[in-house]
């Protein structure tokens, strides 16, 4: 089997490097929130959550957390899931109306400090070789509800039945959001990068534009006005958010999803955003791990995303979201030396 650093160089492009944890630039905390973590039932602190997979022993692990705000106590609980090597979440903090206002507490008490020093310590090593990036401290109100908070049932579900409350949430996480990202553009973090996950499946126009673009938007001004790049995370159907996007003025669309799993091509995307942002993506992730999709239709896909590129387009091919697990790694090689084939003649082509 390949190495998978060959893989990674054979890409053709720098490798990122992801920075998380105790490692983030911008630390987030709750003076007034106490926090218990339980792991099968036991108590732990906060750092033996890091090493849950190491200690389970029925090929998954059970991890409840509990908040107790001034106003309440929240629980959420995940499982993680040793087998399919993947942590899902079983519980959201927000499960009915009277968890409101320990909600509203929950998200007021945080602060949010620099952690400057132990980002450098972190990617002082590996800085000339790789692009660190860090999600920042939130996310857009819409993703943040929900996402983490409430899950999209009964998320949609808040959102018309206790609009008052949801709005009220909203607004909190709205300036809790650009106060998180404006310290973090002060970081020496090269590049902020939210990790909305966008889903028009859920995240209606209409929703979107209320309660996502206005904040995406401060935050890619606060990026801009230290001169750094701003990267949003939207890996699911994307289609009917198109022009939108262009208004959040955001610089990076990170994870395109193509047909099959997602629901916009990129050629569209590109004319709807006229330069003006960069699509990272638009390589359907089926093509490594789907043995059904054969290597002629995959040689034939490279081969007209790259032959639809035009003067002026923001590109950068790339597999959505993350390289599944399952991945081929004769399927990985083969679409990277593609990506560098068919890459190179549409440079050639363009430029000259």
């Amino acid at each position: 089997m390949d190495d998978p650093s060959d893989i990674i160089l054979d890409m053709g492009g720098d490798p990122v490097f992801r920075v998380e944890g105790k490692y983030q630039p911008v630390s987030v905390r709750r003076p007034n929130v106490r926090t218990t973590r339980w792991v099968d039932g036991k108590e732990v602190p906060a750092e033996a959550l890091a090493t849950v997979r190491e200690s389970g022993t029925s090929g998954g692990t059970d991890i409840r957390i509990e908040h107790e705000t001034p106003r309440g106590v929240l629980t959420e609980e995940y499982r993680d899931s040793h087998h399919a090597n993947t942590v899902f979440r079983t519980k959201h903090l927000f499960t009915e109306p009277q968890d409101f206002p320990a909600v509203k507490a929950y998200l007021e008490d945080m602060t949010f400090t620099p952690n400057f020093d132990a980002f450098e310590a972190r990617v002082e090593r590996v800085r000339d070789e790789v692009l660190p990036l860090s999600y920042g401290p939130m996310n857009s109100p819409l993703s943040t509800w929900l996402v983490a908070l409430a899950g999209y049932e009964r998320g949609v579900f808040g959102l018309y039945d206790h609009p008052a409350d949801v709005r009220e949430v909203f607004e909190i996480v709205h300036w809790k959001a650009v106060e998180g990202f404006t310290l973090m553009a002060e970081s020496p973090c090269p590049v902020l990068w939210v990790g909305d996950g966008t889903n028009a499946d859920f995240e209606s126009p209409a929703l979107y534009a209320e309660h996502a673009v206005p904040t995406i938007r401060a935050i890619a001004r606060a990026a801009h006005s230290v001169g750094k790049p701003f990267l949003a995370h939207m890996c699911g159907k994307l289609n009917a958010l198109l022009p939108l996007i262009r208004e959040a003025e955001l610089d990076v669309v990170d994870s395109f999803t193509p047909p099959p799993m997602g629901d916009a091509v990129p050629r569209k995307a590109l004319d709807m955003w006229g330069g003006n942002v960069t699509l990272y993506g638009g390589i359907p992730a089926e093509w490594a791990w789907n043995p059904s999709v054969s290597e002629k239709e995959i040689v034939a896909g490279m081969a007209r995303l790259y032959s639809d590129l035009r003067p002026g387009d923001r590109f950068m091919a790339a597999l959505p979201c993350y390289i599944p697990g399952n991945a081929m790694p004769e399927r990985l090689r083969l679409i990277a030396e593609l990506n560098l084939r068919y890459g190179e003649e549409a440079c050639q082509r363009i430029w000259g």
